[in-house]
């Protein structure tokens, strides 16, 4: 009988020790303040102390403690956990299936990608699905709170300087709240003419590409040539913290020393984009573009701002040339323009772009 108790006894013991093995297999470590996006989420690590590896279901649940609100619940299938620490795969996470709450929250969330502001918690589920363990589960839940950031600004060179500096020194302003660990890394381009600071910094080679600045001023490096004078070149800096990037606005600079002396007419360069400002002309309208499409008739309008009522018509015509074009339009051949009034000039690109500039005209010769 005794023999008995104590056979009983080991066989228990050793299945309540299977048993504790088993439930600590997985864990999951994540950082919260990683959970300000939807990326973040991703850099969860699971860690399968076991010898063997597994396959499994993973869902991921963020929800608003505050209105007890579940914001998005995220269902990745058929995750491979090998033996040790194991991350998401790209592939993965970015073809889960994803399930967003159908108030602000989940509304928000879907339009910027960003978690709402507020008392989060973080909930992470593995199911196992392989023949060993079949349906056991583990899960961890983490607490943080979330505070919507303010964006990553530039500060100089500031965006349309002029300056006489040739190795210029970058500086700019974190995102807020900070967020240990976070690398730099910036991008410096020349600017073609006819080029918008987006194709410059997308198209054009780099002359500064540093990645892992770790403070929020750089030098120029000393490897890099001096910057040419009389170029205009564009800027970008992008935050990087373990996958989750957040990226500035693009600035653009040009290195001018010294003022142009001649006494050529200046020709303003249109853009896609309305500045605020106007041109003051004379009875002549000069304009600068880039056609990188074949060339013909420039497809152009003007219309009175002064007096929206009355129609400007009987244009004339002027070509479009590939690449660069400085176009001079005489106003004094337009019916129907008045002293001092203010136009606007829009201009219709083959490739779709429209272009436009305002300008106040005056008869007086410039």
């Amino acid at each position: 009988m005794n023999r008995l108790f104590i056979r009983k006894g080991k066989i228990l013991g050793l299945l309540l020790c299977s048993t504790l093995y088993v439930s600590s297999q997985v864990n999951f470590v994540f950082n919260a303040a990683l959970g300000r996006d939807m990326r973040g989420l991703s850099a969860v690590q699971v860690i399968n102390t076991g010898r063997e590896p597994f396959t499994g279901n993973l869902d991921i649940e963020v929800r608003d403690q505050m209105s007890n609100i579940l914001v998005v619940k995220i269902y990745i299938s058929s995750v491979q956990l090998l033996p040790g620490s194991n991350t998401i795969p790209a592939g993965k996470f970015s073809s889960a299936v994803v399930y967003y709450a159908p108030g602000k929250e989940g509304n928000f969330l879907r339009q910027t990608g960003m978690m709402p502001e507020g008392e989060l918690e973080y909930c992470f589920k593995y199911t196992v699905t392989s023949k060993n363990n079949l349906n056991e589960v583990f899960d961890n839940c983490f607490m943080g709170t979330n505070m919507l950031s303010t964006p990553l600004e530039l500060i100089l060179p500031d965006n349309g300087d002029e300056l006489c500096q040739k190795r210029p020194q970058f500086t700019w302003h974190p995102s807020l709240p900070l967020i240990p660990g976070t690398d730099y890394t910036l991008k410096l381009v020349k600017k073609q003419a006819g080029q918008t600071q987006a194709e410059a910094l997308l198209i054009n080679l780099p002359i500064i590409l540093q990645t892992h600045i770790k403070g929020q001023v750089f030098p120029f490096p000393a490897a890099v040539a001096d910057l040419q004078e009389g170029s205009t070149y564009v800027w970008q800096v992008t935050a990087d913290n373990k996958g989750s990037r957040n990226s500035s606005e693009v600035w653009e600079f040009t290195v001018q020393c010294e003022k142009p002396t001649s006494n050529e007419k200046s020709f303003r360069e249109l853009k896609e984009t309305d500045d605020g400002g106007y041109l003051t002309t004379g009875p002549v309208l000069r304009f600068a573009l880039y056609n990188s499409f074949t060339a013909g008739k420039l497809k152009y309008e003007i219309s009175n701002l002064s007096n929206p009522d009355k129609l400007i018509k009987y244009l004339p015509e002027a070509q479009l040339q590939n690449g660069n074009n400085n176009i001079t339009i005489d106003l004094k051949k337009v019916p129907g323009m008045e002293d001092d009034n203010e136009y606007l000039l829009k201009v219709f690109m083959p490739d779709g772009r429209k272009l436009s500039v305002r300008f106040k005209y005056t008869e007086d010769e410039e």
